[in-house]
């Protein structure tokens, strides 16, 4: 369940996911993210390598992330990074990041090791 001011952004690199808005407001704006999102890739899987605890307001999913474009049939494999900041137990934000070097999306995703 989203805070009703919850943020979603996803980044390749240092620019927004190809298809994707910069910035997705409100419960319907993550929704919206994540329907776009799906609607990029023809196929697209993600193995899970860690889940890391920041505090209690924060996890960060570190995953190898694989598809095949919608439109351009171009194949992915690369680190994905995914933050979620919870306030009272509700999303309130989700950054995610996309990145061939696995530190790297991890940090941009908001998280340094």
């Amino acid at each position: 369940i989203d805070d009703p001011e919850v943020e979603t952004n996803v980044m390749m690199g240092a620019r927004s996911a190809v298809g994707l808005d910069a910035v997705y407001n409100g419960p319907d704006g993550h929704c919206r993210a994540m329907e776009d999102w799906n609607d990029s890739w023809r196929k697209w899987d993600a193995e899970i390598d860690e889940v890391i605890e920041v505090g209690r307001s924060q996890i960060v999913v570190v995953a190898r992330v694989y598809g095949e474009g919608t439109a351009s049939g171009l194949r992915i494999s690369e680190w994905g990074a995914i933050r979620y900041t919870f306030r009272d137990g509700r999303i309130l934000r989700v950054n995610g990041a996309l990145d061939p070097n696995r530190d790297r999306a991890v940090e941009a995703a908001g998280l340094s090791e």
